[in-house]
């Protein structure tokens, strides 16, 4: 499973891509994602997975392409 963060989240955990192990929802995905960076605790961000944008707890798949996406503006 291929993990990519963007933005505020790439500077908290040192990298745009990360690989925690053992995870098999985005429930447990988001609950590692603060283990792991307690700083994320107070970014919202959203989820995405095969670029599609995910509210509720979905059942991950090894080859699945997560994106932690915070909220982003441009001009």
């Amino acid at each position: 499973m291929e993990i990519i963060l963007y933005g505020i989240l790439t500077d908290v955990a040192g990298s745009n891509n990360v690989s925690p192990q053992g995870i098999t929802t985005t429930d447990q995905l988001r609950q590692k994602m603060l283990e792991l960076y307690p700083a994320i605790a107070g970014i919202p961000y959203a989820m995405a997975v095969n670029d599609q944008i995910v509210r509720n707890n979905i059942t991950l798949q090894e080859y699945d392409t997560v994106s932690l996406l915070p909220p982003f503006s441009g001009g």
